[in-house]
């Protein structure tokens, strides 16, 4: 699937030249760029935060290309294992005080995403999301 990759070191810092990197090899039409972007940006920076352990040196790959007409981008990072799509989606907020705080990230890259689908290979996190264009 791979016809363009990034590889990041576990730095948010690097979220910057991700964008960039999309920005420039994307090819999809504006609605598509932008949910990959959003998706994107929200599971890397979450790996980066939350999935690698003090000192691992993480790293995470990001592959984009196209499968059946669709964009696709996979995501492979080397951090501690998590499968985002067996996280519950938070209550429905009704108010600021009684909010809870966190797992909406996961909600908007399920709303955005035409489909996700994830799996542990050769100890490795691949989340792979794919954008169709709306209607098709």
């Amino acid at each position: 699937m791979a016809d363009t990759a990034i590889t990041l070191q576990a730095d948010l810092a690097e979220i910057a030249r991700m964008n960039l990197w999309l920005e420039a090899n994307h090819g999809a039409s504006e609605d598509v760029f932008e949910r990959m972007k959003l998706c994107l940006n929200e599971a890397v920076e979450n790996t980066i935060r939350y999935g690698f352990d003090a000192g691992q040196g993480g790293r995470v790959e990001v592959r984009l290309g196209q499968k059946g007409g669709c964009a696709e981008i996979e995501i492979i990072d080397n951090g501690v294992e998590f499968d985002p799509l067996e996280r519950a989606s938070p209550d429905a907020m009704t108010d600021l005080e009684t909010a809870s705080i966190g797992g909406f990230g996961i909600v908007l890259m399920r709303e955005a995403a035409t489909s996700l689908e994830y799996e542990r290979r050769e100890g490795r996190n691949v989340l792979i999301a794919r954008f169709c264009e709306r209607g098709a």
